[in-house]
């Protein structure tokens, strides 16, 4: 069994230095104690997920140009390309799995995949398979 994520979760990305809170916007209607149930679709970088403050990924082209000049790392720009990964295999909304504690994001500039994750789900009283 795996945490429901809500709206204003909160994730991180192993390249940057701080946290960010998720924004739900794949679903506006389906609440637990008035925050929306976040789903997979809820990716979008600068939209769903917004920066991680400083990016010191090796996979970045802006990290290495600054670290190349003795510069500070850039700014993080997320760029994720995919939905979160996996949902839950049977909470759905709309048909579109829930998203739970164990999913992962992975942004194009990560040297590894899967770098983003959930480490507060904002919801702790309802869980799910």
């Amino acid at each position: 069994m795996s945490d429901i994520i809500v709206e204003g979760a909160q994730c991180e990305c192993m390249f940057g230095q701080s946290k960010c809170q998720l924004l739900v916007t794949s679903n506006m209607t389906n609440k637990v104690k008035g925050k929306k149930i976040a789903t997979i679709l809820d990716f979008a970088p600068g939209i769903n997920l917004s920066s991680f403050g400083t990016c010191k990924s090796p996979a970045n082209p802006a990290y290495v140009a600054s670290q190349s000049v003795g510069g500070p790392p850039p700014p993080c720009i997320p760029v994720t390309v995919a939905p979160w990964s996996p949902g839950a295999s049977k909470t759905t909304l709309r048909k579109i799995p829930v998203l739970i504690k164990d999913s992962c994001a992975s942004c194009a500039f990560a040297a590894v995949p899967q770098s983003i994750s959930i480490v507060k789900p904002n919801q702790a009283d309802m869980t799910t398979k």
